[in-house]
């Protein structure tokens, strides 16, 4: 049997294909499993998943929420979302024994740039307003006045426990 140029070139193309399609497919194969070892970072949805298992979780002795709003030079500045959730935003990790997942979530930590702080914590004990901000990686120090939801100065600041509902404004240098 003879075989014409033309079709050597199309089993040449067919056979390169081939081995193209199994080239990415073994290499498609080594990148997962080799991901699988390194336990590599959940994507958003996953993330979200483990966050609303952590909520449900029944070690959580106390969640409440406190509001926050901060003010530098008079402009309003973003609390960000993810404050002791992302790693940029989780600086301080002193009261990581209290939060309800070993590394995944602080015991004080923001969802969204609403100025609500989370406080879920495996044991029953105040949370204080400096604590919060060094998670965040802001020096307490930089703290000028906080006044209340009704505009009245909190005298001590650095020992401000955040209970349920508050409303604070906290203004900075």
């Amino acid at each position: 049997m003879v075989i014409s140029q033309k079709q050597l070139f199309t089993f040449a193309g067919v056979g390169l294909a081939a081995s193209g399609i199994v080239t990415i497919f073994l290499l498609y194969q080594a990148y997962w499993s080799e991901g699988s070892r390194n336990s590599p970072a959940p994507n958003q949805d996953q993330a979200r998943f483990q966050l609303e298992e952590i909520h449900a979780s029944p070690s959580l002795v106390m969640h409440i929420h406190a509001h926050i709003s901060v003010v530098r030079g008079g402009e309003s500045v973003v609390v960000p979302e993810e404050i002791g959730i992302n790693p940029e935003l989780w600086k301080d990790r002193s009261l990581d024994e209290f939060g309800p997942s070993s590394g995944l979530l602080a015991p004080m930590h923001t969802h969204d740039s609403s100025g609500t702080v989370h406080i879920e914590s495996t044991v029953n004990r105040e949370y204080t307003l400096d604590e919060f901000l060094r998670i965040w990686g802001m020096d307490p120090s930089a703290v000028v006045k906080v006044t209340d939801a009704n505009g009245n100065k909190i005298q001590d600041h650095e020992n401000l426990v955040l209970e349920r509902n508050a409303q604070l404004v906290v203004e900075i240098s």
